[in-house]
């Protein structure tokens, strides 16, 4: 595999690991702490402490990134740069 291939992989896994260890870690102590239900972290608006919004943006981000730079590491592995 070529060096973009690997940073596609690792850019994935960086956002995987976002998710678990941020954000889900958050809600799932809240959870189990019974400080909130399940049902009280909507998809269309963050609310929560500075940590967690700013977590919920970083995943994000690299939601949106990560199509971009998968397109871009396709082309660089296609054409053999």
């Amino acid at each position: 595999m070529t060096i973009p291939v690997w940073v596609l992989l690792a850019f994935a896994f960086w956002t995987l690991i976002t998710l678990m260890m941020n954000v889900g870690v958050y809600r799932w102590y809240h959870i189990f702490t019974q400080r909130r239900q399940i049902k009280d972290f909507p998809a269309d608006r963050v609310e929560g402490s500075d940590f967690y919004r700013r977590a919920m943006r970083a995943h994000v981000n690299c939601v949106e990134n990560l199509p971009v730079y998968a397109a871009l590491a396709l082309v660089i592995y296609i054409a053999g740069i």
